[in-house]
């Protein structure tokens, strides 16, 4: 595979029994990259992390309106799931696949947030920057486009609403990338 712009590394994830599918071996991954048979998932392993993926910053977009969840009556990265922000998950999970620095892209109720994520910094001593878009309003690509200056090698990009596994997140960030490439997860239960 030979990319022209930008390739493609996909890896499908089934969301019954945690595995990844095959179909990750057909993107663009070299075969001695790829890895044997399906891999699994535990919830908060105990793998150790790489040195090349250890410190990884990490991009989480923050700043919609979640109108979805407005009935909560707070912005939606600070609903609690099981007494935990949604946002503390998501910077905890990746913390512990590897990530190292946190750029937070914030709009909707930034006071707020930032106010929670400088505490939340202060308490754990995960560095956590904010960032403000003030066009919140628009397609979260505005929001990846605000953290340009901050990332200039690979990074991991999460969502503040979207939980994942620390293993999900470290194998996307373990996975080679051929020049100017990205990784996808896409979860295929559409029911969920």
């Amino acid at each position: 595979c030979r990319p022209r712009r930008a390739a493609l590394v996909c890896i499908i994830l089934d969301s019954q029994d945690g595995t990844v599918s095959d179909a990750m071996a057909s993107c663009c991954i070299p075969s001695s990259a790829r890895p044997a048979g399906p891999a699994r998932f535990g919830l908060y392993g105990t793998d150790v992390i790489r040195d090349r993926v250890r410190g990884m910053k990490c991009l989480i977009i923050a700043a919609g309106r979640g109108s979805r969840l407005r009935q909560q009556g707070v912005p939606k990265p600070l609903v609690r799931v099981l007494g935990v922000p949604l946002i503390e998950r998501v910077i905890r999970s990746a913390r512990e696949a590897g990530a190292g620095d946190f750029y937070v892209v914030i709009g909707y109720h930034r006071e707020q947030i930032g106010a929670f994520l400088k505490r939340l910094s202060e308490r754990t001593g995960i560095p956590i920057t904010p960032i403000v878009n003030e066009e919140w309003g628009k397609d979260n690509g505005i929001s990846v486009l605000k953290a340009r200056e901050y990332l200039r090698e690979p990074f991991l990009l999460l969502m503040a609403d979207h939980l994942s596994k620390p293993s999900l997140d470290r194998k996307l960030m373990d996975i080679p990338l051929p020049k100017d490439g990205i990784t996808l997860c896409v979860d295929l239960n559409i029911r969920n």
